[in-house]
């Protein structure tokens, strides 16, 4: 979805980290793109939604071929909204509360919409069962820290970027 609306070099340096070969033509990719998700959204034996919207700044113009593609291959709404209303921090959170089935009830302060041209959310809820079951007495919930902790060091990662980029305070 995000290549959509990618310009410059930026889409082929996307499909290049994303070791998309570049004789894949955008429509053939797209529409890949789309059967995959409509493949893994129609297996048996669990529950998959995954939901994605583009949030833009109501001045911030959205190009009508981009919300088409972004609605057709990825089922996913592009709108604008006027993020200096408190409404629009409410909208977001709403929406990804209710892809997520509540379990992510806020994911964006107001602070963070307001400071923002435009938002990409991407919601995504899993219930299955695996192949062998666990103890629930193994579960428990870590914090973030501790799950990146868990993950371990991501450097090895193809296409990773190693270097330490600056971020905005609180995103």
């Amino acid at each position: 979805m995000t290549e959509n609306g990618a310009a410059g070099q930026t889409p082929s340096e996307m499909r290049r980290t994303l070791e998309i070969p570049p004789e894949l033509s955008e429509d053939a990719f797209q529409q890949a793109a789309a059967a995959l998700s409509r493949s893994l959204r129609s297996r048996e034996g669990g529950e998959l939604a995954i939901a994605n919207a583009l949030w833009a700044n109501r001045g911030f113009r959205l190009a009508e071929s981009f919300v088409r593609r972004s609605r057709e291959y990825y089922d996913a709404q592009a709108s604008t909204l006027d993020v200096e209303r408190p409404e629009a921090t409410e909208t977001i959170n709403a929406w990804v509360s209710k892809y997520t089935q509540g379990k992510i009830p806020g994911i964006v302060t107001q602070e963070n919409v307001r400071s923002s041209l435009a938002i990409l959310t991407n919601a995504v809820y899993f219930r299955g069962c695996g192949v062998s079951g666990f103890p629930k007495t193994s579960l428990r919930t870590m914090s973030s820290t501790e799950q990146m902790a868990a993950a371990g060091p991501s450097d090895d990662a193809p296409g990773a970027n190693r270097e330490r980029l600056p971020t905005r305070q609180g995103l």
